[in-house]
């Protein structure tokens, strides 16, 4: 059993997440090898029942198991509406069953405040990934510069940024009314 919570757990390593498994599958068709190779087939739930590969030699066993789960999230403590800069007065930490949260769902673990919402957000809402974005470092049509950098040189280009990037976001730099090349946005 704590191997296959340890394995649940590779997934999605997290302090406050705790997962507990029962087995669906009859005992008496379990594996009857000490140490079988488990290969867990959950495709990222935290939760809900899930199928497990279980290897004993070369013989295979399909085995169903139950997992709950719970762990510590963050919600919105107030309504938001789109683009809304998070503060610490805007999220609070909850505890709670994970069953029917999405996949994407931020733990408390995960800095939040800074970020932009993306949509419109109820007081209460568990927050997740896709309803935020970090802030954009760089602006459309904003002037940038490329620098490319190797054992003893560095190039310096300038162009205008064709989209909006955020820190550690791709961007494309026109240079010359064309594309010229693709940037990341520093993290300073």
């Amino acid at each position: 059993m704590t191997r296959l919570e340890s394995l649940l757990r590779q997934q999605r390593p997290d302090r406050s997440l705790v997962q507990k498994v029962t087995f669906i599958t009859p005992a008496r068709l379990l594996p009857d090898c000490p140490s079988p190779q488990l290969q867990l087939d959950s495709y990222g739930r935290l939760s809900g029942n899930m199928s497990v590969t279980a290897r004993c030699g070369a013989r295979r066993y399909f085995l169903q198991i139950k997992v709950r789960a719970r762990g510590d999230y963050w919600v919105s403590a107030r309504g938001m509406p789109t683009g809304t800069a998070l503060g610490s007065k805007d999220v609070a930490r909850e505890n709670g069953e994970l069953a029917g949260q999405s996949l994407d769902v931020i733990f408390a673990t995960q800095p939040v405040t800074g970020s932009l919402t993306t949509r419109a957000i109820q007081a209460g809402q568990p927050l997740a990934a896709n309803m935020l974005r970090a802030p954009w470092k760089v602006r459309q049509g904003n002037p940038v510069a490329v620098v490319t950098r190797g054992p003893g040189f560095r190039v310096r280009h300038y162009g205008k940024a064709m989209s909006d990037a955020a820190v550690d976001n791709q961007g494309v730099v026109l240079q010359n009314a064309r594309p010229f090349s693709s940037f990341t946005a520093p993290g300073r």
